[in-house]
């Protein structure tokens, strides 16, 4: 009998170290104690279907980026490195923060603190990379400055730790994956064809859209919140629930709007989707 206690009490001290470790991983990729407590009460229920394994598996997912990272770009924690011709932005994101600002001239600029920073263009689509390879303490913070007014024919955004906020965007369409980190676009969002926006397992801010014809808000673990530019007649929203709460802003009777309507659609699992509007003058 005293065995088998033994035996028991074992086991359950193995499962603790191993909760400890996860969470811990959690925290090397950059999430927060909120983000990781929500991580394990909060799943979503397709969760095999998209990158919140990635959250769900952090370790096994920073040693796979360990080992596909051989370096930095050469200079990027110096003088940094500009780039001219560039129709695509693609960031990764694992770890640190990534700012988005407007900059000078006509060149795209990125500079970093990290020398593990990745940045090259193929094709005519910049790539940026922030790994959590060689951070230790000090958070990598890693600045790409777009000149006033750029227009991309497609950006994407993927956050796996850390945080992405950025100002003003503009271009054809903009895909947001928000895995494990919260991204932000406090500017103004251009989109001329269509937004995609899927929380995974962490939040989405956009303070500022304007018009576009096609948006769709996926919020699986996360929360999504999005203020669109004009009146709520402007858009034809769709709005499907599992668990998480979607609230659209109702200004009640107002003028026509738009003809063709923008469309939303909007689908929440487990996090809550908020959408507003504002007139502009």
């Amino acid at each position: 009998m005293k065995i088998a206690i033994r035996i028991f009490f074992i086991f359950c001290l193995l499962f603790v170290l191993a909760g400890a470790g996860c969470m811990g991983a959690g925290f090397v990729l950059g999430g927060s104690f909120e983000e990781v407590s929500r991580i394990g009460g909060e799943a979503p229920l397709d969760f095999w279907k998209n990158d919140v394994v990635r959250r769900l598996a952090g370790f096994s997912f920073a040693r796979r980026s360990s080992r596909e990272d051989a370096g930095g770009t050469a200079g990027i924690n110096g003088t940094g490195v500009s780039f001219s011709q560039v129709n695509n932005l693609r960031i990764s994101v694992t770890a640190g923060a990534l700012e988005i600002l407007e900059g000078e001239g006509e060149e795209i600029f990125v500079e970093s603190s990290s020398d593990r920073t990745k940045a090259e263009l193929v094709d005519g689509t910049l790539t940026v990379q922030d790994s959590w390879k060689g951070w230790h303490m000090d958070q990598p913070v890693t600045q790409i400055k777009i000149p006033a007014g750029y227009t991309f024919k497609k950006i994407t955004l993927t956050g796996a730790g850390g945080e992405i906020t950025s100002g003003d965007l503009t271009a054809g369409s903009l895909l947001i994956e928000a895995n494990a980190s919260d991204i932000t676009i406090d500017g103004r969002l251009q989109v001329g064809e269509k937004l995609e926006v899927n929380a995974n397992a962490a939040d989405v801010a956009i303070e500022q859209a304007a018009w576009m014809p096609t948006a769709v808000l996926n919020s699986n673990a996360g929360d999504i919140d999005v203020t669109f530019e004009g009146n709520r007649s402007d858009y034809d929203v769709s709005a499907t629930s599992n668990m998480g709460d979607i609230e659209v802003e109702d200004e009640g009777d107002e003028e026509p709007g738009r003809s063709p309507a923008g469309q939303i659609e909007a689908k929440s699992n487990m996090g809550n989707i908020d959408i507003g509007f504002k007139k502009q003058d």
